[in-house]
């Protein structure tokens, strides 16, 4: 019988850290960057929330990084990068691993996830302004009263219809585009569709 292995970075501090290829199954990285650490000085020049004193870019890469059921609930992962890259010491693209990861309320402002398969991760509250899911698989996905603003998901495979979950959803000017996402549908699951592009 496996033991199955947690590694919990919760409440932690990341900021210009490159986890790409990284093994990070079950890894548990709720809540970080919601507070700057105390001693931390940020490089010069970073652009910070007027709010919060927090980065709009925390600069985190985890491209091709093995994901399966990460728990980033409630973190602040602005800017961050989980798209797939070619491994430089293998001839193949390396491909992100979500499988069963949660991002509930997290923040993943201009994260980029295109092409990524993303069936079943829960982006329930999260907020996804300018967040990139072109050509990505949002099968089953849930995006309950997620906010998603500015977002593109051109091309994003919801396969047999809306199987997503965008009850409550902000799609404010976000780009629908070839995902067969209808009007109509979002209406009834009650989704803002202010200026949505693309929409059947």
């Amino acid at each position: 019988m496996g033991v199955t292995t947690t590694t919990a970075f919760t409440d932690s501090f990341l900021f210009d850290v490159n986890l790409n290829f990284a093994n990070l199954k079950n890894v548990m990285l709720d809540d970080i960057n919601t507070s700057l650490a105390e001693g931390v000085v940020l490089p010069p020049g970073t652009v910070v929330n007027s709010v919060s004193g927090l980065p709009t870019d925390f600069k985190l890469t985890f491209q091709s990084a093995d994901l399966t059921n990460l728990s980033a609930n409630g973190a602040n992962l602005a800017g961050t990068n989980f798209t797939s890259i070619d491994n430089p010491t293998t001839p193949e693209i390396e491909t992100t691993q979500l499988d069963g990861a949660s991002f509930e309320f997290a923040n993943l402002a201009n994260a980029d996830f295109s092409g990524l398969d993303l069936t079943g991760v829960s982006f329930k509250g999260a907020i996804l302004t300018g967040a990139d899911f072109t050509n990505a698989i949002l099968k089953d996905a849930d995006f309950t009263e997620a906010i998603l603003t500015n977002a593109i998901v051109t091309g994003a495979d919801f396969s047999d219809g809306l199987d997503a979950d965008v009850f409550g959803a902000r799609l404010d000017k976000a780009d629908v585009t070839g995902t067969g996402l209808t009007r109509a549908g979002l209406i009834a699951d009650n989704a803002t569709i202010v200026d949505t592009m693309g929409l059947l």
